[in-house]
């Protein structure tokens, strides 16, 4: 399998004389366009492959009008080429959008989206680069991204919310084949946000009563709602904290893994290990349960 064996669009830009790409290069675009996929490209391009899609645009733009710049704050230029790429921005939303489905939406071309899943579960990045309400000085390059709080509509399923970086649900509200939530961007420039099948319900760890060549193995699983046998692990990806402490209490060591929906663990204890009953915790870090 290819890496890009997941994806149904492939945007190729800056092709500006026909012999840029290698014979092999150019025979692995041939096979995708055959396969069915859409390769965009941008309006100057030469790539020599029938059936492409020629956006209205050209990525080139800004570099070709680039003018003598005198900066009047630190950031200037940084600016400057942001407001120059909202017109190419707003295109590949065009060109795109009959294609594919969208990440999330929102009222603002400058919040950025990006997803990762896994089973069941979805992570959404929440992030942009809409300027605060300053005008020049120093005080606008300190905050790139204006505190404020987005509504963002994502597809209706999964349906649980949480506020990875709050550690909280986030309420989802109903709005037929999209829900929405409010993204809090007031005290970060950027948030994550899980969405999880279900609520996550507890976490349960296993290890073994004594040491087995100098080193706890345990296993932790994050479970759904519900008691006994009806709290099954999640079909989901959950971040986790796994802290050993030593008989007095103190941390020993401490690591962070994603259980999916268990993970397993070895703990090491050095030969000076202290005497007495070690313990191993583990934390989900979506609303902090822990066990």
């Amino acid at each position: 399998p290819h890496a890009l064996d997941g994806y149904q669009v492939l945007i190729v830009p800056g092709i500006q004389w026909e012999e840029e790409l290698s014979q092999k290069q150019l025979g692995f675009l041939l096979a995708q366009k055959k396969a069915g996929k859409t390769i965009i490209v941008e309006k100057e391009s030469v790539l020599p492959i029938d059936g492409i899609v020629r956006v209205d645009d050209s990525v080139d733009r800004i570099g070709a009008s680039r003018e003598a710049l005198f900066f009047t704050w630190f950031d200037f230029e940084y600016w400057w080429l942001i407001d120059r790429s909202d017109g190419i921005t707003e295109t590949m939303r065009k060109t795109l959008s009959p294609l594919l489905d969208p990440v999330a939406t929102t009222d603002s071309t400058r919040i950025l989206f990006g997803l990762q899943g896994y089973k069941d579960s979805r992570y959404l990045f929440v992030s942009g680069y809409e300027p605060p309400p300053l005008k020049g000085g120093g005080f606008r390059q300190q905050i790139p991204m204006a505190p404020q709080i987005r509504t963002v509509r994502v597809p209706a399923a999964p349906g649980i919310c949480y506020d990875v970086m709050e550690m909280k649900e986030v309420p989802l509200k109903d709005e037929g084949k999209l829900r929405s939530f409010p993204a809090d961007l007031r005290h970060s420039e950027g948030k994550l946000y899980a969405f999880l099948p279900e609520r996550v319900g507890r976490v349960e760890v296993s290890a073994p009563s004594a040491l087995v060549g100098g080193a706890f193995r345990c296993e932790v699983t994050v479970a759904g709602v519900g008691a006994g046998p009806r709290a099954r692990p999640l079909a989901a990806l959950v971040p986790v904290e796994i802290t050993l402490r030593r008989p007095d209490g103190s941390v020993a060591s401490q690591v962070y893994r994603a259980a999916g929906p268990a993970w397993t663990e070895e703990l090491r204890i050095g030969l000076n290990g202290r005497p007495g009953a070690w313990r191993v915790e583990a934390r989900e870090l979506l609303t902090g349960l822990a066990a």
